[in-house]
């Protein structure tokens, strides 16, 4: 499938790949965050044989501007010509034609991105949509198969699903910063690159807008500490790039934007999605995870979805035992898992006192 991909799309998952690579190995001072944070920000120059070089050589402010904000990092780019190489793998030819899809959903098996395929699907039933999913490790890929495959058999005929690994092949190579800001460059770019070839300029990014705006939770979270995942500004950015690539108008959009996680979690169970809920996974914490415990209950994620359950009425649907730590009294065990509940216990009371304007 990607040997059909055209060749500026093809270089931007080159690019995208690269970037997430340098990303996931280089340290940003660990969590103690010496210096006012001083090591967070790193500079990246990155040198990469791409097919169509002088698009890139002349579109390279466009593609520092969103990688830039996103990270909080620098980047410096020099591209070199290649010429495209034979197909490595000419089983994975698809005959007959691509199939085609009215948008791209990006699908990571959390609670807001099945809330949102499960509308767009509700919303339309002559509506085909493409689930992109970034699968980066063995743990979370049961969680999106599953869902995929319940998404599937609610709505025959409307869902396809795309499944992408993507992570260090070297062995030699581990992913030791955790904080992977690059992550949502490469999964704009994976599914840029399908829904070129399935016909559509239409992508979507589900995400409630607490998370999306991620105000910061203290004086001490700075820049990109707090997440720019799916942020308005890192969208425009990117729609830009796009639109010079395809040389037409690209969408990237949010259609939670102003909704808060208990909204997602109310849209769910009034779609008549409830039962989805548990099989979902919202935690961080990915090598800890076990089947008894799907969820640590200690990551700002966890904390996130549990109360947004509890707001909405629907713990039935989430069983508190799925969680290693319980939301009230549950002991927490070290100074950074008290510290993080008190600040979003903290946050969560100061926005619920200020107005919209």
């Amino acid at each position: 499938m990607v040997d059909q991909l055209r060749s500026r799309p093809l270089d931007l998952l080159l690019i995208a790949a690269a970037v997430f690579a340098a990303d996931a190995q280089t340290g940003r001072g660990g969590e103690v965050r010496e210096n006012v944070g001083a090591a967070w920000s790193r500079e990246f120059r990155f040198v990469i044989p791409v097919l169509d070089a002088a698009f890139w050589r002349s579109n390279v402010g466009a593609l520092v501007n969103a990688l830039e904000f996103l990270t909080g990092d620098r980047f410096a780019f020099e591209f070199l010509h290649r010429e495209r190489s034979e197909r490595r793998q000419p089983s994975l030819a698809l005959t007959g034609g691509l199939p085609r899809a009215d948008e791209v959903v990006l699908f990571s098996g959390g609670l807001d991105s099945l809330t949102g395929a499960f509308e767009s699907l509700t919303s339309d039933p002559a509506k085909t949509i493409l689930l992109v999913t970034h699968r980066s490790g063995s743990k979370t890929t049961g969680v999106q198969t599953d869902l995929a495959q319940e998404l599937q058999k609610k709505f025959p005929g409307q869902v396809l699903w795309v499944p992408v690994l993507g992570t260090l092949v070297n062995r030699e190579a581990r992913a030791s910063e955790t904080t992977q800001r690059s992550r949502s460059f490469l999964y704009a770019a994976l599914g840029y690159g399908a829904a070129s070839l399935v016909g559509t300029s239409r992508i979507l990014f589900y995400e409630n807008g607490i998370v999306s705006a991620n105000l910061p939770i203290n004086h001490e979270v700075v820049g990109t500490m707090a997440t720019r995942t799916t942020h308005s500004l890192f969208f425009q950015h990117m729609e830009r790039l796009l639109s010079a690539i395809d040389q037409k108008a690209v969408a990237i959009s949010n259609p939670y934007q102003s909704l808060t996680k208990a909204e997602v979690v109310e849209r769910l169970v009034r779609l008549g999605g409830a039962e989805l809920i548990g099989q979902t996974n919202s935690c961080s914490s990915v090598r800890p995870r076990t089947t008894e415990h799907p969820h640590c209950g200690c990551c700002s994620q966890c904390l996130d979805r549990r109360f947004a359950i509890l707001a909405a009425g629907a713990e039935a649907h989430d069983p508190a035992g799925d969680y290693r730590m319980e939301l009230w009294n549950g002991r927490r065990a070290n100074y950074r898992e008290r510290t993080l509940a008190v600040d979003w216990t903290r946050h969560g009371r100061s926005l619920k006192k200020m107005s919209l304007v």
